[in-house]
């Protein structure tokens, strides 16, 4: 979306110009006919997010189970379809978790809302993390792969070379570094969720053999979502939080971050990585 603003150089002129700007706008998502959840996002690729999000909430854990996803009637002021309404239909039998479904375990636990508490229910919650963990031991991606991940990321981002406002996701195959998938969104969750979704409606999932690579630092939904999918390497451009990082030692997950300096730093399992 283009937009006209002032720009004021060095010398303190004043000129008018236009920019474009990365679109955000609200999505609401329904599921069964019933409001799941509203989030903001950069419009596209809206399916594959809500198939993410739901992955990500516990509400499924395959994309087979989602029968259907449809944009709603809805219009602006003008009569054009808003395409912010999202009705998402399960496959016959399936019920979907109410929102906020791992937040609700962490707050019922003995520990109430805090950090420990939602890292011991995302990783309760998670059907693919323990396996993963467990056979992914030996998954054989080089530290150079790793270090690499982010240029080719960098790489493969039309939407931020034009506005320099979104972040971006992408999937990696661990073994040959072909990138798999690349999403942009104004919110890096939201980029994060499309390409895990993405994978799901591919049949993908649990992602073994297959890294996610984060625009920016790696923060603990993020990570979530990754261990939600059977994600077992994220790498970060930038160093990830402190949930973060605890949230992938305890789940056993590898998470590298890929630093300014062209170093890299893993804060948790750093024995699936090979020189």
């Amino acid at each position: 979306m283009r937009h006209r603003v002032a720009e004021f150089a060095a010398d303190g002129a004043v000129f008018p110009a236009e920019r474009v700007q990365a679109v955000e706008e609200p999505l609401e998502i329904q599921v069964n006919g019933r409001v799941f959840g509203t989030v903001m996002r950069t419009p596209g690729d809206d399916v594959e997010l809500a198939i993410g999000l739901l992955l990500s909430a516990g509400a499924i854990t395959s994309g087979d189970q989602v029968f259907s996803g449809e944009f709603c009637p809805g219009t602006n002021d003008v009569g054009a379809n808003t395409y912010n309404v999202l009705a998402m239909t399960l496959a016959p039998g399936l019920k979907p978790q109410a929102p906020g479904g791992i937040e609700a375990a962490a707050a019922a636990s003995s520990l109430g809302v805090c950090g420990q508490s939602l890292i011991d229910a995302v990783c309760a919650a998670s059907a693919h993390h323990v396996t993963v963990a467990a056979q992914d031991r030996t998954l054989g991606m080089t530290a150079q792969l790793a270090a690499e991940a982010g240029r080719l990321l960098g790489e493969q981002r039309p939407l931020f070379a034009k506005t320099g406002s979104t972040a971006a996701a992408a999937l990696l195959d661990a073994a040959t570094g072909a990138l798999l998938v690349v999403r942009e969104d104004v919110h890096q969750a939201r980029a994060v969720d499309k390409v895990v979704g993405w994978a799901a409606a591919d049949g993908c999932i649990p992602l073994a053999g297959v890294v996610l690579v984060i625009s920016g630092a790696a923060d603990f939904d993020g990570v979530q979502t990754a261990c939600m999918a059977g994600v077992s390497v994220v790498v970060s451009v930038g160093p990830p939080t402190s949930l973060a990082a605890q949230l992938a030692d305890r789940a056993g997950m590898t998470l590298i971050a890929a630093m300014p300096d062209s170093s890299l730093v893993s804060f948790a399992g750093a024995d699936r990585l090979t020189r």
